[in-house]
């Protein structure tokens, strides 16, 4: 099994001559032999992110325990493998071990799992132990685990070498098993990733590869045959080793890998985190390897130190062009394609980058097989101790380039240190060669040097701001980029905020001073929600801090709050614009940052919490995709108090309907008890579980935190209770229709980066809901909901729901028929039909909203004014006509009877909200207009005129040009009216220095064109 760890150090075979044909057999076994090994490569990674998490640390410190046990197999049977009368049936007896080794692997890791989570205490309380022991540990467990099959898989090379019977070539024989090993690996690579694992899943992708390694096991035994006492005697005879070729292929190991590590970083930017990206980049790296191997095997060097030399300084130049190519060359877009022509797009777009680059780190391994047998043939023993040095690099490699370098380094820097790393190789390679006198090749080497130090490498400006989720990059300048050990994080510096991005994905913005929570009122339904549905909550625990939107204005009822992070500079980037922000929940003293991988961290725990927030996004990538899982949930559940409640979101755009029914029905099998919630006009659902029953209609929570609620637009309970979308009931019914989605069987990491061209979205969310709408099911009659207020706010979702909740209440329908259209006289068929005071009333206020200009403007309208109210409509008119007229300070003496007569859940509170807002900005009553700021944000939006003016006036240019942002985009490609253009002028004359700080540059010139 030689490739399994490092597609570049890992594989072996090819075109070899044997007795009967068994040559041939030998090319196929090693063909196959490669396919399963990157089989197991990829199905070990997702079995011990289960056990270690997916933090960069665990990664890379599995591997590296990984390529130790190769590297052990490779050492202990180059001592032996020149003895051995029939090598090809260890070779067999080899891959059985694997195969063993692969079905024990799971219980194995369980049950690491479960003896290490007890001994190593909980973290959240702070008797936990120290989370580098910790993770020492479970490393350890797992070197442990793997330390079998990987030693099996260290074998295998020099065996297959030691079988092809021609002695004379064991060099040329080598990089052609290296070579077919390698294509196999990248057709294994391919399959696994695009096949295997969405198809069947990880348990039956490992017994897919099992079945390989006992059909190759079972042909080699059948076709082995024992060597001559000739041949042995031959390979008896042990010459030493040359060092320096092994040393150098040791130092090509270590280079090559943070080259692996470098370009897989690098690429996620364009290509995604999901599966499938990895395994078109995994696949293009294997098989030009390939191809550089085969053709190392048909040009024979005359002298491979030079060849070697010359191959490295040809990578350095390589590496540095393909780096300029990626800022240069047009990225696949996810989501605007089919799923196998996004996937052949991918192929594509990695093969210009990556192939040259691949193709000559293919052809290091098999050169040094050559350098080493130079004088005399070593067969299998010199293979083997070439490909130990190798993969003792690659450990290095790892650790090196994934742990420190590119974290502290970036991604120019990286690429400049191993470019300089490889020039140094080949100068080695070339001295130690006895090619010294050679003057063209040591041009060759400062030609490179040269143009490395006149056009270095620098860090990529354009990629940090590029997403996968849209072809263009995102505009805006870069305030804050980094590369962690997990992701590469940046701050997009926007009109309205900053937008933080995590290995090119969207994952949420941070907005400025001024703008309402409402923008993005998501975030904060997640930790608001459960906080109203169980109001005696204490304790909040928090999974990814993202932009902190979720632990901002938390209720003030919750006494702790605690975050995991995963990436370090996550916190770093919300640290940035800490100052800047509307809200810095970093400063919050209830807050608590835990830097680890959330299962991890749940795992060491023991405490336990009122409520779970958790806002993993993009349910495909590594980071995230194992925080949608029964196991998972379970963990959480575990973690949650008798009564507590569980908050998960979902992104509209991620999920088509059989998704969201498998997450609906997880939920729901680990916790019994589940509501879905959609915020209204979001992409977005909320999904609310227990092991206790929820209550149907929060009427303390929404008591206790009406002011939350105000902030987000949601001015009444029933406003609330319409946004839930699925009821207990209905959850039960739906839920039945949909699959399990497990740790083994992850549907949404495999399924969802297929359907992002044909996402659910709110249209689908509709259709999945239909008739099943669960306020169609509340009773209106309930003494704490207003029907009228709650037809007011079904409409709002989804004019038919309200339809079906009037069923056949003469007045609940004449309600609903206000929604249609009215003619010009604004005659309504109501009269008959309003008997309910509370129906009248909701109908009269719509009315008086639809006509409300008309009736300021003094037409008639006698079908309207007939049921305007003498202590209501009346007066409330005389307001507006004086507001409107510019008799502002008439509205100013009436803020008393404003106040005191609209209360948040009126009809007419933002009707009043605005007049007071006029009246403020008339009088230049600057208190009066902050106080309408903070608190009557929401009842101002669309009317993004006095929105504006109430900015200025309150010299809050930050929050004037953030609205100048927004009604351009209201505008929807329309010519900009006379309003618009005389706020801008006002804007650049009254905004001052503002206008040229480079934070508005974007929006200024934005604003310019438009008008």
């Amino acid at each position: 099994m030689p490739i399994v760890g490092d597609p570049y150090l890992n594989s072996s075979s090819n075109l070899l001559r044997g007795r009967a044909g068994s040559g041939a057999l030998i090319v196929v076994l090693a063909v196959a032999s490669g396919i399963a090994g990157l089989g197991y490569q990829v199905i070990w990674a997702e079995q011990f992110a289960l056990l270690l998490g997916s933090t960069q640390v665990a990664v890379a410190a599995v591997l590296a325990a990984f390529m130790l046990g190769l590297t052990l197999g490779s050492f202990l049977v180059g001592r032996v493998c020149a003895r051995l009368q029939q090598p090809l049936r260890w070779y067999a007896l080899a891959e059985l071990v694997i195969a063993a080794s692969a079905l024990a692997m799971r219980p194995s890791v369980e049950l690491a799992g479960g003896l290490l989570g007890p001994v190593l205490g909980a973290s959240l309380d702070g008797t936990a132990a120290p989370p580098g022991l910790s993770t020492a540990l479970y490393v350890c467990a797992a070197a442990l685990l793997m330390l079998l099959p990987t030693m099996a898989m260290g074998a295998t090379l020099p065996l297959l070498v030691e079988s092809t019977l021609d002695r004379r070539g064991s060099a040329r024989a080598g990089a052609g098993l290296y070579s077919a090993n390698t294509l196999g690996a990248a057709m294994g690579a391919l399959g696994t990733a695009l096949v295997l694992l969405p198809q069947l899943g990880l348990a039956n992708a490992i017994y897919v590869m099992v079945s390989i390694n006992v059909l190759v096991a079972l042909v080699a035994w059948q076709i082995a045959q024992p060597r001559s006492s000739r041949e042995l005697a031959e390979e008896t005879a042990l010459a030493r080793l040359p060092g320096l070729p092994l040393l150098v292929v040791f130092l090509c190991g270590v280079v090559s890998f943070i080259y692996e590590v470098f370009w897989t970083r690098v690429l996620v930017h364009h290509l995604g985190a999901d599966v499938y990206a990895f395994g078109a980049m995994l696949a293009v790296l294997l098989f030009g390897i390939a191809i550089g191997a085969l053709l190392i095997r048909r040009w024979n060097p005359g002298n491979p130190g030079v060849g070697f030399a010359h191959s490295q300084w040809l990578l350095a130049l390589v590496a540095i062009l393909s780096f300029k190519l990626v800022e240069v060359l047009p990225a696949p877009s996810m989501g605007h394609l089919g799923f196998w022509a996004l996937i052949v797009e991918r192929l594509l777009y990695v093969s210009a980058l990556l192939l040259p680059v691949a193709v000559l780190i293919g052809v290091s391994l098999p050169l040094v097989m050559f350098w080493v047998n130079a004088n005399r043939d070593h067969g299998g023993r010199g293979i083997a101790f070439a490909y130990a040095s190798n993969t003792l690099g690659a450990i290095v490699g790892s650790l090196f380039g994934a742990l420190w370098l590119l974290p502290n380094a970036g991604f120019g820097g990286t690429l400049w240190v191993v470019v300089v790393a490889s020039i140094v190789i080949g100068i080695l390679a070339w001295l130690g060669s006895g090619a010294g006198h050679r003057i063209r090749s040591g041009m060759v080497a400062s030609a490179i040097a040269v143009a490395l130090l006149v056009w270095p490498p620098s860090e990529p400006d354009k990629l940090y701001r590029t997403t996968p989720l849209n072809t263009a990059q995102t505009n805006g300048s870069l305030a804050f980029a980094e590369v962690g050990r997990t992701s590469t994080v940046a701050l997009v510096e926007l009109a309205i905020g900053w937008r933080l991005l995590t290995n090119g994905l969207p994952e949420s913005m941070i907005q400025r001073p001024g703008d309402s929570p409402s923008r993005f009122d998501v975030s904060h339904w997640l930790s608001l929600l459960p906080s109203t549905l169980h109001p005696d909550a204490r304790d909040m625990l928090i999974v990814g801090l993202g932009g902190g939107g979720t632990a901002e204005d938390i209720v003030e009822s919750i006494e702790t709050i605690d975050v995991v992070e995963l990436e370090t500079q996550v916190l770093a980037a919300n640290q940035q614009v800490a100052e800047l922000r509307r809200s810095n929940p970093l400063a919050d003293p209830r807050l608590t940052v835990h830097l680890n991988d959330a299962r991890m961290e749940l795992k060491r725990s023991n405490r336990q919490f009122d409520v779970i927030v958790a806002q993993p996004s993009h349910p495909w990538t590594s980071g995230a995709s194992h925080l949608y899982t029964k196991e998972y949930f379970e963990l959480v559940r575990e973690r949650l108090a008798g009564d507590g409640l569980f908050s998960q979101w979902i992104g509209l755009q991620f999920v088509d309907q059989s998704l969201t029914l498998a997450l609906l029905a997880t939920l729901q099998e680990v916790f019994g008890h589940v509501q879905v919630y959609a915020p209204a006009q979001q992409a977005a659902l909320i999904f609310i579980a227990s092991s206790q029953p929820l209550p149907v209609i929060p009427t303390a929570g929404f008591s206790r935190h009406a002011k939350y609620w105000r902030d987000l637009g949601v001015g009444s309970l029933e406003q609330l209770v319409a946004a839930k979308v699925l009821d207990q009931a209905t959850v039960d019914e739906l839920a039945a229709a949909g699959e399990l989605t497990t740790d083994y069987h992850n549907l949404l990491k495999y399924s969802a980066p297929r359907i992002l061209n044909r996402p659910m979205g709110r249209q689908g969310l509709y259709k999945l809901v239909g008739s099943k709408y669960a306020a169609a099911g509340i009773d209106a009659d309930a003494s704490q909901l207003d029907s009228g207020r709650l037809l007011r706010a079904l409409a709002s979702f989804s004019p038919a729901a309200a339809r079906r909740f009037a069923g056949d209440d003469p007045g609940r329908l004449a309600l609903v028929n206000t929604w249609r259209p009215i003619d010009k006289t604004g005659r309504v068929d109501l009269v008959p039909a309003l008997t309910d005071s509370a129906l009248e009333e909701q109908a009269v206020a719509i009315l008086f909203h639809r006509f409300l200009d008309r009736l300021i403007a003094g037409e008639a309208l006698p079908a309207v004014r007939q049921w305007l109210r003498p202590t209501i409509e009346q007066p409330l008119l005389q307001l507006a006509v004086a507001a409107r007229t510019g008799s502002a300070r008439e509205v100013a003496l009436r803020r008393d009877w404003l106040a005191d007569t609209f209360d948040s859940g009126s009809p007419y509170y933002k009707i009043a909200s605005q007049l007071q807002a006029q009246a403020a900005i008339e009088i230049d009553d600057q208190d009066w207009m902050k106080l309408l700021l903070n608190e009557r944000w929401n009842e101002l939006e669309g009317a993004v005129l006095l929105q504006y003016e109430l900015m200025m006036a309150t010299r809050h240019f930050e929050g004037a040009a953030l609205v100048l942002m927004q009604w351009r985009q209201q505008l929807n490609g329309r010519q900009p009216g006379l309003p618009f253009r005389r706020a801008i002028s006002r804007f650049e004359r009254e905004a001052g220095a503002l206008v040229n700080d480079p934070r508005f540059v974007v929006a200024r010139g934005q604003l310019r064109t438009s008008q």
